[in-house]
């Protein structure tokens, strides 16, 4: 994937947007449209677990989850449920193909990638 783009993966129909983290900070607020509504993407690199959590809000700041770890293959989203979570999933991808996940420097040097995918890409 390019950063910050959607594509085809495989030849295929499957469209992934990347949700992009452009800046070495430990700490992250992202806004992102999924499934076209706006929310707030929280990464946070935690020092003593030594891994990378995910948070999600709406737009408006009201925080939908929070401090998630972040793991290569996991739907992020799968068992949040209700009318505020967004319908498709949110995956960490390792494009070294290892499946190991993201380290401190991993989300802005290419190795993992996090994507949308939307609805109709996972059959919602």
């Amino acid at each position: 994937c390019r950063r910050g783009e959607r594509r085809r993966c495989h030849g295929g129909a499957l469209m992934a947007d990347v949700i992009v983290v452009a800046s070495d900070r430990a700490e992250h607020t992202i806004r992102k449209r999924l499934d076209g509504v706006p929310y707030r993407v929280h990464l946070q690199w935690n020092t003593r677990a030594e891994h990378w959590t995910l948070g999600l809000a709406l737009d408006d700041g009201a925080v939908l989850f929070e401090g998630a770890a972040l793991r290569v293959g996991a739907d992020m989203l799968r068992q949040y449920v209700g009318a505020s979570f967004p319908p498709g999933a949110i995956v960490a991808v390792d494009t070294s193909g290892r499946k190991l996940d993201p380290g401190r420097d991993d989300l802005t040097n290419g190795r993992v990638q996090i994507i949308y995918l939307s609805a109709a890409e996972v059959g919602g």
